[in-house]
């Protein structure tokens, strides 16, 4: 059904005005419930990222003890210690409309953008845009194109005025954008024990430095990870842990001696248990700029990607090393004792703000949604 829907836009079109009559419905005859928030990352695929580190907060903080915290997930049998919902059910309907405060990183309600003025809708993004998004982006499929157009966030954060300004034009419908930053990139430096104990957790080879890849999803490719790309992560094999983090749209198999590591929810510890982080045109290489460590950018089909996707900010301007073919990566990894890391601190000042996002999602849940500061 879902693939009908999004290839034909007379389905399409249905879609929208059929859900939006029957959101608006639902909307005026459930009561909210004002201690009542819901939560969702990637819309039901995860329990992660900034919604869950809002979450983690409030359950430490007695002002929200009589507040009832419900995740939407699409398997929600893997969390039984959380109170959760199916993505799609009916019991998803009743509480998305019974909660009083939304808080999510994509779409909550399933790309149909209507919310009441009964609820708070606090949007954190889920990383600054590096490839075009919304209007931005060529062969939207319209149901994605009209939530972009129409979703009607009350908070949306922002990290600095480069990405403000890029969600004020590609989601006109929020009311208020914020540069608070994300609450994921409330980074604390670990020791070299956490270190260890996170080694052992993920069957890591202290021995060997580890590299983090963490490409971007290529919509238009089925291969998500190219030959070229494993041949040269082989390579690195050699004298490096290699970690695979790939885009939550994506599946693939990889070879024994690389760690697939895209099923793990904490993309926090991989970060901290990684030495550094190989990436192209992804919004992590923002949020690994804040560990302080070498970033190097594989771009091996920047042109064709430029092209079908397009950028917002040519990587090449970041000033990281970067690389076309696996031979010149692995000759600028040998070389990393002579990393510019002027060039990491360069991106943390230009790109990020002071991080007060959580602080500001608390003080707008205990004022009933009328205020943030």
């Amino acid at each position: 059904m879902k693939k009908i829907i999004s290839e034909s836009k007379l389905m399409t079109k249905l879609y929208i005005v059929v859900g939006t009559v029957v959101y608006t419905f639902l909307s005026l005859i459930i009561p909210t419930n004002d201690k009542l928030i819901l939560f969702s990352s990637f819309s039901g695929r995860q329990f992660s990222d900034s919604p869950r580190k809002i979450y983690e907060s409030l359950i430490e903080d007695d002002r929200f003890n009589d507040y009832r915290l419900v995740w939407v997930l699409n398997n929600p049998t893997k969390y039984s210690n959380l109170d959760v919902v199916k993505n799609g059910s009916l019991a998803y309907y009743l509480t998305l409309f019974r909660a009083k405060y939304w808080i999510a990183n994509t779409s909550i309600e399933r790309l149909i953008p209507v919310k009441g003025k009964k609820h708070v809708y606090i949007n954190t993004w889920h990383g600054i845009p590096f490839k075009k998004l919304g209007v931005d982006q060529g062969n939207l499929k319209l149901v994605v194109l009209n939530w972009y157009n129409k979703a009607k966030f009350d908070l949306l954060f922002s990290c600095s005025q480069y990405d403000r300004d890029i969600f004020k034009r590609i989601f006109p419908s929020a009311k208020k954008i914020i540069n608070v930053d994300l609450p994921r990139n409330n980074y604390k430096k670990i020791t070299d024990k956490e270190k260890h104990k996170l080694q052992v957790k993920y069957g890591i080879d202290p021995k060997k430095k580890t590299i983090l890849y963490a490409p971007t999803f290529r919509d238009y490719s089925t291969a998500f990870i190219s030959n070229k790309v494993i041949q040269t992560l082989l390579t690195l094999s050699q004298n490096y842990n290699i970690l695979v983090r790939e885009h939550y749209f994506s599946s693939f198999n990889l070879p024994k001696s690389i760690r697939n590591v895209s099923n793990i929810n904490e993309l926090e510890e991989l970060m901290d248990v990684s030495d550094l982080l190989i990436s192209d045109y992804s919004s992590i290489i923002f949020d690994y700029a804040l560990q302080h460590k070498p970033i190097y950018l594989y771009m091996y089909d920047r042109d064709t990607y430029e092209e079908v996707r397009g950028f917002y900010l040519k990587p090449t301007d970041l000033g990281l090393p970067f690389a076309t073919n696996g031979n010149d990566l692995v000759n600028l990894i040998e070389n990393i004792e002579t990393y510019d890391m002027d060039v990491i601190e360069k991106i943390c000042k230009t790109y990020h703000s002071e991080n007060q996002s959580i602080q500001i999602t608390k003080i707008k849940i205990l004022s009933g949604g009328k205020s943030y500061v």
